[in-house]
């Protein structure tokens, strides 16, 4: 039963790598964002350009933060999975709102499928390890 322990580590530490890596395209190449929203080049508007660079900081800490979410997790500590319900949430909400900001369906569907998996493993990890693991300490 450790393994759905580990799934869901693994689950968020690539959900992290995911943030960090998109978080620094966004900081080192905001025009990435303009050609996907269609917003036109995003280097000659300066404050559009400010927020892209503020949002790619965004996900490089929220990256940093799941990975210290995994830690959590790995030290079994119940607040950990508060923190990894929060994030599948909002990666559930992310989708939604960048499918209705671009019309893509690629967004919707990497982030609906993002946070579908990292809520089931959570699920799992919480109704067959976490009760398990108590109820073998509790005797």
């Amino acid at each position: 039963m450790r393994i759905f322990k580990y799934l869901l580590i693994l689950a968020v530490l690539l959900s992290a790598a995911f943030q960090i890596v998109y978080g620094c395209i966004l900081f080192a190449n905001p025009s990435f964002i303009g050609n996907a929203l269609q917003l036109g080049d995003v280097g000659s508007n300066v404050a559009l350009l400010s927020v892209t660079q503020l949002y790619g900081k965004l996900f490089i800490t929220l990256g940093l933060m799941s990975g210290l979410v995994a830690y959590l997790i790995h030290k079994e500590l119940s607040v950990a999975v508060a923190f990894v319900l929060l994030i599948s949430v909002n990666m559930l909400f992310t989708g939604v709102i960048a499918f209705n900001m671009t019309k893509n369906p690629a967004y919707l569907y990497a982030d609906l499928g993002r946070g579908g998996a990292i809520l089931l493993l959570l699920c799992m990890y919480r109704f067959l390890y976490l009760k398990r693991a108590m109820s073998i300490a509790a005797k």
